[in-house]
């Protein structure tokens, strides 16, 4: 049962993975949003740590934690981009 979830999270993923690399090409070259590096580094880190805490596979656990980390990393080591980034993707909604 827990081998099914694993798989289906993993299959979700990457299908969310492919979604967003047909929309990139498409839309053209736009600069990265770190700010959204962030917020998926502060989702994927306790979804990993609930996940390693109630689930005996630690294998797959883990990178959910690992994830989050490099994820929150990487939107912190680049936080003086924030809101140049904010700002340039309010002027596109306008």
């Amino acid at each position: 049962m827990a081998d099914m979830v694993i798989w289906s999270i993993l299959g979700l993923l990457a299908l969310f993975g492919i979604i967003a690399i047909i929309v990139r090409i498409r839309k053209g070259k736009q600069p990265t949003d770190y700010y959204a590096f962030f917020q998926m580094g502060i989702i994927f880190l306790p979804i990993g740590i609930v996940l390693s805490l109630t689930l005996d596979n630690f294998s797959m656990v883990n990178v959910f934690t690992i994830i989050g980390i490099i994820y929150l990393i990487i939107g912190l080591s680049h936080k003086k981009e924030w809101k140049k980034n904010q700002k340039a993707s309010k002027k596109k909604k306008k």
